[in-house]
């Protein structure tokens, strides 16, 4: 069972690189005495590196040592998802941003994975109020809006968010180089994440579907950032469009040519695979010409 548990955290931190430059004596440390099977040795060892990372305000040691520290709990302690849940909310509590924001990503991406791993469970599950955090009697329902919480999270502080380089953190956050190129900002990366939940199979197949007014989102990244989108519903497939325009705002503004037609086509992509009633392969193609006659020069 907990090998079950252990492959279902991990595949839901799978962003997250095990391999960072900082401190590396001490990570190959605790490598060599996790090869050894010494966990306890290296769980207590990780401990002091968070400790002094807490201290230095060091986010980036901060992150990787959770990472670390969730792998050997799983190990040593009863419980696994119950006891993540209760350290991540813990470390989203107690640490500044933007180490919290990313934590918070962190865990609607854990959350999202056991629902991808578990959904048949969840089909005919009655809806309760969760008042603890035994996660296996959550209802679909709740934990729709527990991820949607914690995505929102994620990303509140947008201003703060499109300061931060994503080279600072490239080291622990899955990507190659050229990731950099598509996505400069650890807002750019955030923002990717939540993309994928509001427009992932979790909310299309039980959200609503409607989309008011579809044809008006198929627009040039300049003609589409002064449309209104209102977004009504809590969780539903219009605030990934809501992502795009915010994405695309911001890089047409800072002439980020590379990230905002990233999310330009991605845009179109994502409205090109749902099923609307009018000819988008007309609206697309013009979407298209609009876009590159102005930025042909």
């Amino acid at each position: 069972m907990k090998t079950i548990i252990t492959l279902l955290l991990f595949s839901s931190l799978c962003f997250v690189k095990l391999h960072g430059q900082h401190n590396v004596k001490l990570w190959n440390k605790v490598e060599s005495l996790e090869l050894k099977g010494e966990v306890k040795k290296a769980n207590a060892l990780v401990s002091k590196i968070l400790k002094k990372a807490k201290r230095d305000n060091d986010s980036k040691t901060i992150i990787k040592s959770f990472i670390y520290k969730s792998k050997f709990n799983l190990i040593l302690l009863e419980n696994g998802e119950e006891n993540f849940i209760k350290s991540v909310v813990s470390e989203i509590e107690t640490n500044a941003f933007p180490t919290s924001a990313i934590l918070e990503s962190i865990y609607a991406n854990f959350l999202i994975d056991f629902y991808n791993k578990n959904s048949y469970k969840f089909r005919n599950r009655t809806p309760i109020e969760n008042k603890d955090d035994d996660i296996y009697t959550w209802d679909l329902s709740s934990l729709k809006a527990k991820i949607h919480q914690h995505i929102q999270n994620s990303i509140s502080n947008t201003e703060g968010l499109k300061l931060i380089e994503l080279k600072d953190y490239i080291e622990i956050l899955e990507g190659q180089t050229n990731t950099l190129k598509y996505r400069p900002t650890l807002y750019d990366f955030l923002i990717g994440n939540a993309i994928a939940f509001y427009s992932s199979h979790m909310v299309s197949a039980y959200g609503t579907h409607d989309i008011e007014n579809e044809k008006s989102h198929y627009k040039s990244p300049s003609a589409y950032s002064n449309l209104n989108i209102e977004v009504v519903d809590s969780i539903s497939p219009i605030h990934t469009l809501k992502l795009y325009q915010d994405l695309e705002r911001f890089h047409l503004k800072k002439q980020n040519l590379y990230p905002l037609f990233d999310a330009f086509t991605n845009r179109l992509t994502y409205l090109n695979g749902r099923h609307f009633t009018f000819n988008h392969n007309e609206n697309l193609d013009e979407a298209i010409e609009k876009t590159i006659e102005r930025y042909k020069d």
